[in-house]
C-alpha cells in the first residue's frame, strides 16, 4: 500500500519532467537556480514526500480525509503547473507565488492532523520558499 502512495506521485513527476525536457518548456531562468535536471530531481523527491504524507494521512482513518485529499489536489496542481506555464509563460512568477501559498496552506492542513507528518512537508516548504525568493531577487535586480 505504501509503495502505491509513493510510486504514483513519483512516476507522475518523472513523466512530467520528461515532457518538460522533451519540449524544453522550462521558462524560469536565474543564475541562482540550479540546472533544470536538478530541479526535476528535487521535484521527484518532493513528490515522494507528498506521497508519503498522503499515505500517513490516509492511514490515520483508513479512508480519504480532508488532509489526504488536499495532498492529492496539491499534487495535481503541481503537475498542471508546467503545462499552464508553457501555454502562458508570462504567468510563471504568479504561478510560483500560488505554489508557495498553496504549499503553506497544505502545511497548515497537515499540521492539524499531526506534527510528525508535517515534518515530511518541510522539503516542499523550503523548496517553494527558495524559488520564490530567487524570483523576487531577480525581479528586484532587473
Amino acid at each position: 500500500m505504501l509503495a502505491y502512495h509513493i510510486l504514483i506521485p513519483v512516476l507522475s513527476a518523472m513523466a512530467m519532467n520528461g515532457i518538460i525536457y522533451k519540449n524544453k518548456s522550462y521558462t524560469l531562468k536565474s543564475s541562482l537556480l540550479p540546472p533544470g535536471y536538478i530541479i526535476g530531481i528535487v521535484w521527484i523527491i518532493i513528490f515522494a514526500f507528498l506521497g508519503y504524507v498522503h499515505y500517513l494521512l490516509y492511514s490515520l482513518h483508513n479512508q480519504t480525509n480532508y488532509g489526504s485529499a488536499s495532498v492529492v489536489l496539491f499534487i495535481l496542481y503541481s503537475l498542471a503547473y508546467p503545462l499552464i506555464n508553457t501555454m502562458h509563460a508570462k504567468y510563471g512568477y504568479f504561478l510560483n507565488l500560488i505554489s508557495l501559498i498553496l504549499s503553506f496552506i497544505l502545511g497548515l492542513i497537515v499540521i492539524t492532523y499531526s506534527k510528525h507528518i508535517f515534518l515530511f512537508m518541510i522539503p516542499l516548504l523550503v523548496w517553494v520558499s527558495f524559488v520564490n525568493l530567487v524570483i523576487l531577487y531577480s525581479l528586484l535586480d532587473s
